[in-house]
């Protein structure tokens, strides 16, 4: 009898780490961007903008980067390059953050959101594909999406006491940064329908 493939330690590690700093980066800024709002003085109609932003993407990006992931780049060259911009905007987004510029800072989350939403899915593709036993694996590599989404709001608002400065988003920049650069060391993951 055979003993099951199993998942080598060091792709473990590096599948996790990218499911933590990923959830790290959406987890630092979404919860406690209302405080930050209510303190720059922005209305209610703009903060409930931002915080549509998110769902917008998610039902946008599947349609635009589908074709991307599917034909033409490889799966974590993808997440690198959503990943640096997504980084760029959300650092961009509080210089903005004002009510007579609030159209540009929404416009801002967007834009990150455009970017970041796709790497949700972009992650998990990696993950499976690359998970000797994913039934078994994933679930355990998933967990630590869910650990990056709670130190990160530990970390802004126990450690920087970001919850109404700029701070958290610019926390939220440097995960994006740095998980963006970690992409690239992710195993090759090729579109299946490149062709």
């Amino acid at each position: 009898m055979t003993q099951p493939e199993r998942t080598s330690l060091g792709r473990f590690v590096n599948l996790s780490v990218m499911m933590f700093v990923l959830f790290f980066l959406w987890g630092a800024w979404y919860v406690t961007m209302n405080s930050f709002m209510v303190e720059r003085g922005m209305s209610g109609e703009s903060i409930s903008w931002a915080y549509s932003v998110a769902p917008i993407a998610a039902i946008l990006t599947p349609f635009i980067m589908g074709v991307f992931a599917d034909r033409f780049v490889n799966a974590e060259k993808l997440q690198a390059i959503l990943l640096l911009l997504s980084g760029v905007f959300i650092c961009l987004a509080p210089m903005y953050a004002a009510e007579e510029s609030g159209t540009i800072f929404v416009g801002l989350l967007l834009a990150h959101t455009l970017c970041f939403m796709p790497t949700l899915g972009l992650s998990n593709t990696i993950c499976l594909k690359h998970l000797a036993n994913t039934e078994k694996d994933y679930p355990i590599v998933r967990v630590f999406a869910t650990l990056g989404w709670i130190v990160a709001g530990l970390v802004v608002s126990f450690v920087f006491k970001a919850e109404k400065t700029e701070v958290q988003f610019y926390v939220a920049g440097a995960a994006a940064f740095l998980v963006s650069f970690h992409s690239l060391f992710l195993p090759t993951t090729l579109p299946p329908a490149k062709g």
